[in-house]
């Protein structure tokens, strides 16, 4: 009894760090992996596809690929893209996104024309990300801006295999 009356100070720390993270929020590590929207359309034959990508440790890209808006495009042909990449912190069930750089290309300037790279690149992405599991897929919900007045928007993205 002696020697477990010893011990038993030193386990009460240990199981309070295991309850501690026995949590019902998400975990940051089950964001790994790349994540993608339905298609969305922009025209009769042009749409468009968001790619969310989380790396460990702390590195996000997000892309938006453009297809078939031009004149003589196909309905599948790349129009244009843009890709954000920067850091990313998950904390409980939030997220904060902190781009650093950001490349596009358009079809507009020329199908051999070149990308634009802007870095440093400082802008707020996904402001005040709040996410969730479900299912094997991702719901971000964050504010944004569409006519300078805040809404809550909810992006779903299924898990890319």
């Amino acid at each position: 009894m002696r020697t477990l009356s010893r011990r038993s100070p030193r386990l009460v720390p240990a199981l309070l760090v295991l309850l501690a993270a026995c949590s019902t929020e998400p975990a940051a590590d089950s964001l790994a992996g790349s994540w993608f929207t339905a298609p969305e359309d922009l025209s009769p034959t042009g749409w468009y596809q968001t790619r969310l990508s989380f790396r460990v440790p702390g590195v996000f890209v997000m892309e938006v690929r453009s297809y078939g808006l031009y004149p003589g495009q196909g309905r599948n042909d790349l129009s244009a893209y843009s890709r954000i990449s920067g850091r990313y912190l998950a904390e409980g069930d939030q997220l904060a996104f902190r781009p650093s750089r950001l490349v596009w290309w358009d079809r507009f300037y020329g199908p051999d024309s070149p990308e634009h790279i802007e870095e440093p690149y400082r802008t707020s992405l996904y402001d005040d990300a709040r996410y969730t599991l479900e299912d094997g897929r991702l719901l971000l919900s964050y504010v944004s801006y569409p006519a300078d007045a805040p809404v809550t928007t909810i992006m779903e993205l299924d898990r890319e295999d």
